[in-house]
């Protein structure tokens, strides 16, 4: 997502679902707008955010460490609009699509515990399902689709 070839120029849309992270939102928002067609395209990215100024310490030492650069909703419309870009419209990830990830993710723990609870991977896994479970409502994705001004 980073070096995304010219040649897809020009582009009426771009979808970056869980990819701007890798580069930071102002870095990709940045990276991308040579590629849009025109002031009518657009951008729809998802982007993990804080739902609260004052997130559960378990949770914020949790996203310290998994995504440092986590920033509340309202930060990441400020950083929106200081990449020269408008937010036409945001809308949480609702917990229905949280529980179509969590509950596989679950189920297959629970039967693979025994092969692979000591793994890292493992681990992690269980971590973060029990972070989520725990405090998601702190924190959640977000989807924006934004356009260029």
């Amino acid at each position: 997502m980073a070096a995304l070839p010219l040649e897809l120029a020009p582009a009426d849309l771009i979808w970056a679902e869980g990819s701007a992270y890798l580069m930071g939102v102002a870095n990709a928002l940045k990276a991308w707008r040579p590629l849009l067609s025109g002031p009518d395209a657009c951008i729809v990215l998802s982007e993990l955010v804080w739902l609260t100024d004052t997130p559960p310490m378990e949770a914020q030492a949790f996203w310290q460490q998994a995504y440092p650069a986590m920033q509340t909703l309202t930060g990441l419309l400020e950083t929106v609009q200081a990449a020269g870009y408008r937010c036409l419209s945001h809308t949480l990830l609702p917990t229905a699509a949280w529980h179509n990830y969590l509950d596989p993710v679950e189920a297959n723990l629970a039967r693979h515990r025994g092969e692979l609870g000591e793994s890292a991977a493992y681990q992690d896994l269980s971590r973060e399902l029990a972070m989520h479970r725990q405090y998601l409502g702190s924190y959640g994705y977000v989807i924006c689709c934004l356009q260029a001004v």
